[in-house]
């Protein structure tokens, strides 16, 4: 079950042939379970746009802090609260249709070991 996540996106629109890129846009999606009491305590989402070398870029970037008062209770007991990072997530895409980026998430709390997160950077066509 996903309590919560962030996502960093870049998209490329092609020409008919597909061989030039003429568009690209950028969003951030920020989600969390309230029903499973995760709430939602900040997040600074941009998207931005910039020339380098001549190349225009997107960057979409994004930092984000999830937490729960109740998830340690209900599991264990314990009235701690779990903490959900996201910081520096961020997704580069150049008028070539190259995309790269990096993730970088933790958690804290007594039960964050019972939190699986993951990092990743997909490649979608």
């Amino acid at each position: 079950m996903d309590v919560n996540w962030v996502k960093s996106k870049v998209r490329f629109t092609y020409d008919q042939s597909n061989s030039r890129v003429y568009y690209q846009s950028g969003s951030v999606e920020n989600h969390w379970l309230i029903a499973s009491g995760w709430l939602h305590n900040s997040d600074d989402l941009t998207s931005s746009w910039y020339y380098r070398d001549g190349n225009q870029r997107v960057v979409v970037e994004g930092d984000d802090h999830f937490w729960n008062p109740v998830f340690c209770n209900e599991t264990l007991g314990v009235p701690v609260t779990s903490h959900v990072y996201y910081e520096d997530n961020r997704v580069v895409g150049t008028w070539s249709g190259i995309a790269w980026g990096q993730s970088n998430s933790w958690v804290t709390g007594f039960c964050a070991n019972l939190l699986l997160h993951e990092e990743y950077v997909l490649e979608v066509n």
